[in-house]
């Protein structure tokens, strides 16, 4: 079966819009040195104030709920684990009231305020892990791997 992605937004919250990705796609015909190029570097530069905004929120709840930043992350991989759980529940609930001719709506709304809350829990940890890794390059990661330093590009 195909769905447009509008339809998909029935059941799942849009990803976050990245500027960058949007540009790349609306300018792809101008000339990479005129417009295009400009405009790319200025959503690139939004793009990364949005990464930092996050990472700043993430950091102001840990300090407020007192964790120190790898503790904050585990939580909070934890939490958005534990909503990807429920969100499952939620679909095979939904699954089984549609098969018996239920109504689906309180529970389709509940997911939906899940799924919500569950890509926030989600991205606030990456947020956090970005910053975390930033501050330790080359450092191993909790899954064994090695974390790549950041490179900055100067002008």
């Amino acid at each position: 079966m195909s769905v447009p992605c509008t339809g998909l937004y029935e059941w799942f919250a849009r990803p976050d819009a990245r500027l960058e990705d949007y540009c790349r796609r609306r300018f792809a015909d101008l000339d990479p040195e005129g417009l295009d190029r400009r405009t790319i570097a200025q959503a690139l530069a939004a793009d990364r104030l949005a990464d930092t905004v996050r990472e700043l929120k993430v950091l102001v709840e840990a300090a407020k709920a007192g964790d120190a930043r790898g503790e904050a992350f585990a939580r909070l991989r934890s939490d958005a684990e534990a909503g990807g759980r429920r969100m499952l529940a939620l679909m095979v609930a939904l699954a089984e009231a549609r098969d018996q001719g239920d109504d689906t709506r309180p529970l389709e709304t509940e997911l939906t305020a899940e799924e919500r809350r569950t890509g926030e829990l989600a991205a606030d940890a990456l947020a956090l892990r970005r910053l975390i890794e930033r501050e330790r390059p080359g450092q191993s990661r909790d899954d064994g791997s090695r974390a790549r330093p950041v490179r900055r590009r100067t002008r």
